[in-house]
């Protein structure tokens, strides 16, 4: 780089302070001036061709950087496809369009007169949709392929102690979000509680204050017996180990029996699949245990609704004997949102154990499928009195409307509304620790073993991004602009995986990451290079001036020299 001094008043001063004359444009040059334009005529031509080169290679150097945000963009949704989070999500959309479409061909094909034209026509088209989306659902099974193909040439390389670390420090991500939800469903029920007893306070010595002290009391033991941290973790722990096999189990199935060969039985999701049975034990003894503390009448018909719909999946059309059963157990259960009255307790009762009949002859009408007769035997449980009585919340909001003047009164809607959040937070933490069942049981595939690799490429291409640099200002420009972006990415996307942010939620959270981080890095980018740049014409004006004192010392010296000594 090249600096003239001559366009620069700032050094123009500093050069008349040191006793150095300089041309101005209206001055006639000397001989000296001549020599002297001559040097900065060549020296700007230089400059000039400096100039152009850095323009080319400024030029080259952005095709690289677009290059590379190519990559990192095309890298980040290979992953994202290939992730658990991306294709689970898009197999369960899969599967959510096969289920309507197979809930409508059973409805139709259980029509007792002739089906119209219209109703044909609208048959074939859902069969054609439902085989359509069950064939795409194998699509999940990507994932499973990799996963359990990577883990087990690991396993082959003698790598178990590095894939437990690796399992250890994803499996602590992974449980977070469950163990938060369980810290935030225990604040709403101590909150609810302390409530009640505050209620208590307020009408002491009395029937109806001992009677909320107890049922304060007992919803806390209640919640601690079964949701507490020590309970939660137990569970977590013991479902790691009872899927230690697991991995075994996927391999098999797809590569042993083969994949290709077994398409058909593989279209939706094996992981799933093999630990289904396991994951909904373990569901459907929370929504009991549940049931015991808070239990509305919403809850129970989204429990029943959830779990019909799982069993009517099981159904094929062309089972008249199964439909007709289905048909009457659909009409028994909505008549059970009409029950009301002082006997609803003993009709309830009596009208459940009519549907359980009916899904005994539902039973013995499917053919020997393992998993049918497991949704029946979950519908059955939820059928049990313990599962649909009022919860220990719903008593304690009955009491309390009746101590304090009724629905409308200002105690009984505060307390409506915490029992409201005591509810919602408990089953949101069901929820999250039955999302962490399947993710445990994905991580014993292989799938944190696998991410692991997955982020080791695009880290090898950032590096390689950053030492390939020509120098130490291309150095630092491609790591705050690439590198950084490109880990930042990455990092965001599998931690967003690990806490259950599946599909283009996780996917808009890491290219969002790498947007944000490469706005910040060229900005900064930016200021380094100006304090640099700055830095430089300091360096170079401290040289000059270095150089200058010199010149100066020498003739010095050299008059000194050439003066006569006096006689």
């Amino acid at each position: 780089m090249t600096i003239n001094f001559n366009t620069n008043q700032t050094y123009n001063k500093f050069f008349k302070q040191a006793g150095i004359t300089t041309t101005a444009k209206n001055e006639t040059p000397t001989s000296n001036n001549i020599t002297e334009n001559k040097e900065k005529s060549v020296a700007s031509v230089k400059v000039g061709n400096i100039a152009d080169d850095n323009k080319n290679k400024r030029q080259l150097f952005g095709i690289i950087g677009i290059s590379a945000g190519s990559i990192l963009l095309l890298g980040i949704i290979a992953i994202s496809v290939l992730s658990k989070g991306f294709s689970g999500n898009l197999a369960t959309k899969f599967r959510e369009i096969s289920e309507k479409a197979r809930e409508k061909v059973l409805e139709l094909t259980s029509q007792t007169k002739n089906l119209s034209i219209i109703q044909k026509i609208k048959l074939r088209f859902n069969k054609s949709i439902q085989q359509t989306a069950e064939a795409m659902q194998a699509s999940s099974n990507i994932s499973a392929l990799k996963d359990s193909f990577t883990l087990h040439w690991l396993k082959k390389l003698k790598m178990e102690k590095i894939i437990d670390k690796i399992n250890h420090f994803f499996k602590k991500i992974t449980l977070k979000t469950k163990n938060q939800s369980y810290q935030n469903a225990e604040y709403s029920v101590v909150e609810f509680s302390n409530y009640l007893k505050t209620l208590a306070s307020q009408y002491p010595k009395t029937k109806e204050s001992a009677e909320l002290i107890e049922k304060a009391d007992s919803i806390i033991k209640q919640y601690m017996e079964h949701f507490s941290s020590s309970k939660h973790i137990q569970r977590s722990n013991e479902t790691w180990n009872n899927l230690k096999n697991l991995h075994e189990e996927v391999y098999g199935k797809l590569f042993k029996e083969g994949f290709w060969k077994n398409f058909k039985s593989l279209r939706s999701y094996v992981t799933t699949d093999l630990i289904v049975e396991r994951r909904e034990n373990i569901h459907i003894n929370n929504i009991i245990q549940k049931s015991k503390i808070s239990n509305s009448l919403g809850d129970v018909e989204t429990n029943f609704k959830q779990a019909f719909f799982k069993l009517i999946m099981d159904i094929k059309p062309g089972n008249n004997e199964a439909i007709n059963s289905i048909k009457e157990i659909s009409k028994l259960l909505n008549k059970n949102k009409t029950l009301k009255g002082i006997d609803e307790s003993q009709k309830r009762k009596e009208l459940f154990e009519i549907i359980k009949q009916e899904l005994d002859k539902l039973c013995s009408s499917v053919d020997n499928k393992h998993s049918t007769k497991h949704k029946i035997e979950n519908l059955k449980r939820l059928l049990s009195p313990e599962s649909y009585r009022k919860g220990l919340v719903q008593e304690a909001l009955t009491e309390i409307k009746e101590l304090c003047g009724g629905k409308n009164s200002e105690i009984y809607k505060h307390a409506q509304k915490l029992a409201g959040n005591l509810n919602k937070k408990i089953n949101n933490a069901i929820t999250q620790e039955n999302i962490v069942y399947e993710k445990l049981a994905e991580m014993q595939v292989g799938s944190a073993a696998t991410d692991v690799v997955g982020i080791l490429a695009p880290t090898a291409l950032a590096t390689f991004l950053i030492v390939d640099a020509k120098d130490k200002n291309e150095r630092i420009t491609k790591t705050l602009t690439q590198g950084i972006p490109i880990f930042g990415g990455i990092a965001t996307t599998y931690y967003g995986t690990a806490r259950g942010f599946t599909g283009f939620k996780n996917l808009a959270l890491g290219l969002s990451t790498v947007y944000l981080l490469n706005i910040l890095g060229t900005e900064t980018d930016k200021l380094v290079k100006k304090y640099m740049i700055e830095q430089e014409k300091l360096k170079k004006a401290f040289e000059s001036f270095t150089k200058m004192q010199k010149n100066i010392i020498k003739q010095e010296k050299v008059t000194n020299t050439a003066k006569p000594e006096p006689v």
